[in-house]
């Protein structure tokens, strides 16, 4: 019996029998698919949106029939739905940009090297 079953608690899940899909077994159309929207997702996280967000309103809106691509790009979105931007993360960026200033380069190093 295992730890957990012993305390009365119900055993984890097993996903054992799910397998990693690999490239070689997705066809053509799944492959140019999954690499759309890995795009749409690495899109969304460099403008510092909610990714789950951002993609429910651009399938959402893509599943209506909607052929204006140009007001679902990331940046237009954005303005848009200003309740979506992560601003967590522009002031880690912050933080960092000042974090650098603080503490520059050390000269370089002249002379022969040992």
């Amino acid at each position: 019996m295992s730890p957990s079953l012993a305390r009365g608690r119900e055993a984890p899940p097993s996903f054992s029998h799910l397998t990693a899909v690999r490239p070689a077994q997705l066809s053509h159309y799944e492959a140019i698919a999954l690499a759309n929207l890995m795009t749409i997702i690495a899109s969304v996280v460099r403008n510092d949106l909610d990714v789950h967000a951002c993609l429910l309103g651009v399938l959402g809106w893509a599943l209506t029939g909607e052929t204006n691509w140009t007001a679902m790009l990331p940046h237009v979105w954005k303005a848009d739905h200003p309740q979506a931007i992560r601003t967590y993360r522009q002031d880690e960026r912050r933080q960092d940009a000042d974090r650098l200033r603080v503490w520059p380069r050390p000269p370089p190093i002249t002379g022969p090297v040992v």
